[in-house]
């Protein structure tokens, strides 16, 4: 089955909530999952400093999905996000 798919770059200044609310406005439109499975706040504050973590299944939580979940920061000097198309 053949699908359509993008990567979006918002423009300077634009804040994550502003991209969040962006893309929950296209929701009727995307694929995404009512559900998502993120690690409890003590591992994932651990693993944004940057720490070196060992975590069993029980350290993670399902959570309600939310569009902000699509976005993630990249430094423009170090190359642009991608997405491998076969």
């Amino acid at each position: 089955m053949k699908r359509l798919g993008t990567v979006l770059i918002f423009k300077p200044g634009v804040t994550e909530e502003e991209a969040g609310r962006a893309l929950h406005s296209l929701a009727f439109l995307l694929d995404t999952p009512d559900t998502i499975n993120k690690p409890i706040p003590e591992l994932r504050a651990a693993l944004e400093a940057g720490d070196t973590v060992l975590y069993q299944p029980d350290e993670w939580a399902e959570v309600e999905f939310n569009h902000s979940d699509l976005i993630y920061e990249f430094d423009d000097d170090l190359g642009s996000p991608v997405w491998y198309i076969p």
